[in-house]
């Protein structure tokens, strides 16, 4: 086999074959065999990763078990949803649902939004009503970069499971580069999508990506559809100085289909595909985010970066998901009784904040050092509408008559309380490289968290302090 380097590796082999019924057997002469091939350059283990930390290593150079998968090879492999590809990693598991947004993950025993942080640009949604829905759509992802084991120091309180950041594509100043993707499946499931990229001017560059999901679904009234829009500005102002604007944009309409009642350890009979949600149900999510980030090589060995930001997430939910399957009697046929009749009319979150850091490299002797301090700044607004859980309905298990969620209970929703957050942390890095196989590598973290939550249904005033050092 011949290597890009130059190497070659020679393989020496013989057949067999039995003659007759007996044991003889004849040995051929030993054939050569020579496979040319390239050594594959850049490969996800040599090129920097922000997974494990912020100073610009590479996953080989990182002091933590770091994972990197690439949008391009993704795509080939026809997935349509990034709770599907962040599992790609290693120890990373799923239990989507509509009521965590579809997007909780799991890593080394620990679930839960607030276990695995999910980021995206390398920005975090304050996890206020434990549900985080965007990203969803793998179409402008550039890679995936996984950090499984505690992150806190990198990223803030929790994250005790692990880290996934999504780093989407960036635009492009060379050259006008475009893509399209048309595809189609079982249950009337389509994909359109489309993406362009290029150069406006000397040192400025854009990329807008939009990507359109939906499917009829595998159940009775099983239909979803998704819109994913992106777009990016880069303007590179000199060779040490780069300023990107960008605008995502994410809208869910969820399948409307909360399961099927169980009965002595599997499915009921005939109930597999039966869709037991009132006939007005309603699932959606909405997700906008802007950002403005900065990258300003100060001095060769002096680096800064910073990211303002502002997210606004929305959803809302009218449902019934709680499914009891009664056998049949000998007057009465099998039915279903359904409770937890659910109505969140809207639930607005917005957050904004700002992230940045300096990094200083220095060479003393044959050691390298490199220094990284920064800080993370952000704040919360998160008006909850709930309704008390209750209503209950007895229908037929194999012909239901669904009705909508008012002919069964009356709780709306309305507003429970409000709750602010302010978040402010402080973090740092080292690193001391001694020659090519040593290395220290250390980290700091400390977070203050200051909420006020206001009860408005009952109401009351709430306010909690908490502070912690990683």
């Amino acid at each position: 086999m011949r290597l890009g380097d130059g190497l070659t590796a020679k393989f020496a082999g013989f057949a067999v074959f039995t003659m007759g019924c007996g044991n003889a057997f004849a040995q051929t002469a030993p054939e050569r065999v020579e496979i040319t091939g390239q050594r594959t350059q850049g490969t996800a283990l040599t090129q920097p990763s922000t997974a494990g930390s912020r100073l610009g290593l590479t996953p080989l150079d990182t002091a933590a078990s770091v994972s990197v998968i690439d949008g391009e090879r993704v795509r080939e492999l026809g997935l349509s949803s990034l709770i599907d590809v962040k599992t790609l990693a290693p120890g990373i598991s799923s239990a989507p649902n509509p009521g965590n947004g579809g997007n909780l993950l799991s890593s080394r025993g620990f679930s839960g939004q607030n276990s695995v942080k999910q980021l995206y640009r390398g920005l975090e949604i304050s996890n206020a009503g434990g549900v985080v829905s965007f990203p969803f759509d793998p179409w402008n992802m550039e890679r995936i970069e996984t950090l499984s084991g505690p992150a806190s120091v990198l990223y803030g309180a929790g994250a005790v499971g692990g880290a996934v950041n999504v780093v989407p594509l960036a635009p492009s100043l060379t050259r006008l580069e475009g893509r399209a993707a048309l595809a189609a499946g079982s249950f009337k499931s389509l994909h359109q999508a489309a993406s362009l990229s290029g150069p406006l001017a000397l040192g400025l560059g854009f990329r807008v990506d939009a990507s359109h999901r939906s499917s009829d679904g595998w159940v009775d009234r099983g239909e979803s559809d998704t819109v994913a829009l992106s777009a990016a500005l880069r303007w590179d102002a000199s060779e040490r100085l780069r300023l990107t604007a960008a605008w995502d944009y994410g809208e869910q309409h969820p399948q409307h289909y909360l399961g099927t009642p169980v009965f002595q350890g599997s499915p009921a009979p005939g109930t597999r595909r039966v869709n037991y949600n009132v006939l007005d149900n309603r699932h959606y999510f909405e997700d906008q985010w802007l950002t403005l980030a900065l990258e300003w090589q100060l001095r060769p060995n002096l680096a800064l970066a910073s990211t303002v930001y502002r997210i606004d997430h929305d959803r809302a939910y009218r449902d019934t998901f709680t499914f009891t399957y009664l056998p049949a009697t000998a007057t009465v046929p099998a039915q279903v009784r359904r409770t937890n009749f659910r109505d969140i009319a809207v639930a607005p979150q917005r957050q904004y904040g700002q992230q940045g850091w300096l990094r200083w490299d220095t060479q003393v002797g044959a050691v390298a050092l490199q220094l990284l301090g920064g800080v993370d700044l952000s704040r919360m607004h998160y008006d909850r509408e709930d309704n008390v859980l209750a209503g209950t309905s007895l229908v037929d298990a194999l012909n239901p008559n669904l009705g909508v969620y008012l002919d069964f209970y009356r709780g709306e929703s309305r507003r429970e309380y409000v709750m602010r957050l302010m978040q402010t942390g402080a973090f740092g890095e080292a690193r001391l490289s001694f020659g090519p196989a040593w290395s220290l590598n250390l980290g700091l973290r400390h977070d203050r968290h200051r909420n006020r939550r206001d009860g408005l249904a009952t109401p009351s005033l709430t306010f909690a302090d908490h502070e912690g050092v990683g």
